[in-house]
Parts: C-alpha cells; sequence; structure tokens
C-alpha cells in the first residue's frame, strides 16, 4: 500500500508543476500578446486558457497539500513540509491567476448596469 501512496503523491506533484509552469506561460503570453496588439479574440482565447488552467492548478494543488499534510502527520516527518509550502503557493497563484482572467473576461464584455 505504500508504494501506490508514493505514486500518487509524485503524480500530484508532476501535475502541479505542470500546471504552474502552463499558467506562467499563459500569464506571460497574455501580457505579450498586450505589448504586440493581438487580437481581441485571441486575447479572451488566452484568458479563457488562463482561468481553466488556474482552476485546475488550484484543485490539483488542494489534494496534493491535504496529502502532504498526512504524511506530515501520519508519518511523524517532516520531509513533505517543503512541497507542502509550494503547493501551497502554487494554489494561491493558481486561484489568484483565475479570479484575475475571470475579472478580466468580465470587464471586457462589457459590463452594463441598470
Amino acid at each position: 500500500m505504500p508504494m501506490r501512496k508514493q505514486i500518487t503523491i509524485r503524480f500530484l506533484h508532476r501535475t502541479v508543476l505542470f500546471l504552474f509552469s502552463f499558467v506562467i506561460t499563459l500569464c506571460a503570453l497574455f501580457v505579450l500578446g498586450n505589448v504586440q496588439n493581438f487580437l481581441d479574440s485571441s486575447q479572451s482565447m488566452i484568458l479563457r486558457f488562463l482561468l481553466g488552467a488556474g482552476g485546475l492548478l488550484c484543485i490539483f494543488s488542494i489534494f496534493a497539500f491535504l496529502f502532504e499534510l498526512y504524511y506530515i502527520f501520519h508519518l511523524r516527518t517532516v520531509r513533505y513540509l517543503g512541497h507542502c509550502i509550494m503547493s501551497g503557493i502554487a494554489c494561491i497563484v493558481g486561484l489568484g491567476t483565475a479570479v484575475l482572467a475571470a475579472v478580466i473576461l468580465l470587464l471586457s464584455s462589457g459590463v452594463q448596469l441598470s
């Protein structure tokens, strides 16, 4: 049974790392798109991808964080403390970028107050 747990936590770490790098890349692409005058449709597509990737990063980071907390308390070791901190930071980054992308999409669509 411990082998299965190790495979699960390694999968979560790799997924969080991939999604974190994907979110950073999409943020850079959005900023460069603003500088290079991309079309509005391209920018909104980048923002929708950023919204989805940020949400997934937040969800996977929460799962990784919970697994790591379980390992810290169950195994009584601080081996996973660094990973736990990184998962918390990745969760905050994912949530922040998802919220920011949603706000930009909402504002760009033209909010009409009655």
